[in-house]
């Protein structure tokens, strides 16, 4: 009897020892990732193709059985462009999968080719290719206004730069010459920056000669004229003055002299007047007195002492 109680005990002792020691080195079964499928999508066709952008929308038909972490374009002017090239996420993106990418920056003149791409948890998953040309790109267009002033030689202008285009501008001025289409290699007026409008001024030129002006821009794809405009400078002045000082002092002498300096250069190069003028400094009149016949009577006045009384 008292061996059936050994024998169980020892019996019991070796169960409890297995059970108290396997108990931690029960491994925990990981369920499987379910990384599903690559998705499925569509690319439309390109629209709203200009020079240097377009718009693509694609189409996300099935996610795979899993969530999509990104979605867009990828573009190149080679067939087949992938993930690794160049590629633009989606700036829209709808509830029924459509999604928006506006691709800016692009050449004019251009075959691109294009394919939508969705990636999950999977990887990346291309739509069907498309291709589409850019639009030629836009020259600015420069035009003269209204503004058309001749000397005898001098010549202003209004410039008017109507359409900026797709280029960028890097010069934009007047170019002139004796010649029909003058070009940068005659005679250039460059502006010191791009301006929409502006008004030039051309100096310097011979008296009663025809000119051809023309505005002008440079751009990287070369050098763009406006319309070409003929204008002739007239017939030089010839405008001289003597001055009877009559005893007036330095200040008023210098005064009455510089007024009349500055008329004769506008009469001579803005005029084609011929006149001779007698100025007569006239302490008794009030303001001036003049006459046709080729004199004028400058008082004391020193504000009346000034080229537009002359």
């Amino acid at each position: 009897m008292k061996k059936s109680i050994d024998l169980f005990l020892m019996l019991l002792f070796v169960i409890c020892s297995c059970s108290s020691g396997s108990s931690s080195e029960v491994a925990e079964v990981e369920e499987p990732d379910n990384v599903g499928e690559l998705a499925t999508l569509k690319t439309n066709e390109a629209e709203e193709i200009a020079a240097k952008q377009a718009v693509i929308w694609g189409m996300l038909e099935d996610n795979g059985g899993s969530s999509v972490f990104e979605r867009g374009v990828c573009y190149g002017t080679t067939a087949n462009p992938n993930y690794e090239g160049t590629k633009k996420i989606a700036s829209v993106t709808k509830g029924s999968g459509e999604f928006k990418v506006d691709l800016t920056n692009l050449e004019g003149s251009t075959v691109y080719y294009a394919r939508a791409y969705v990636v999950n948890k999977k990887g990346v998953a291309y739509g069907n290719q498309v291709s589409f040309k850019t639009a030629d790109l836009a020259s600015p267009l420069l035009v003269l206004g209204t503004i058309k002033v001749a000397g005898a030689q001098d010549l202003f202008l209004d410039v008017i730069l109507k359409e900026h285009g797709d280029l960028a501008i890097q010069e934009i001025g007047l170019v002139y010459n004796t010649a029909t289409k003058p070009t940068i290699a005659d005679n250039k007026i460059a502006r010191s920056k791009v301006e929409d409008k502006f008004k030039e001024r051309i100096r310097n030129l011979t008296p009663e000669t025809l000119y051809y002006v023309r505005p002008y821009a440079v751009t990287p794809g070369g050098v763009l004229y406006g319309e070409e405009f003929v204008i002739s400078t007239i017939k030089k002045g010839n405008f001289t003055y003597s001055f009877n000082q009559n005893g007036a002092d330095a200040a008023t002498v210098t005064r009455i002299k510089a007024a009349f300096d500055l008329a004769t250069t506008y009469y001579n190069n803005f005029t084609s007047i011929v006149k001779h003028v007698t100025v007569n400094y006239s302490p008794g009149t009030p303001t001036a007195d003049a006459n046709f016949s080729g004199w004028i009577n400058m008082g004391a006045n020193a504000s009346y002492q000034k080229a537009g009384t002359a």
